[in-house]
């Protein structure tokens, strides 16, 4: 049996996936892969990775 359950996140708590789905509304492809992150979220990276070093 399969079971499948979902977590509502605020975008607050995740800014980096906020920043990605605002970044694709302007793009017209259905599918984008990435080799390196993309600008839109280098500083949220770097403000992410800081505080889960400080916890």
């Amino acid at each position: 049996m399969l079971v499948v359950s979902y977590n509502h996140i605020f975008r607050e708590a995740n800014k980096v996936v906020d920043a990605l789905a605002r970044n694709s509304l302007s793009s017209q492809e259905d599918i984008v892969l990435f080799n390196f992150s993309p600008r839109c979220i280098h500083s949220l990276l770097q403000t992410e990775s800081s505080a889960a070093f400080l916890d």
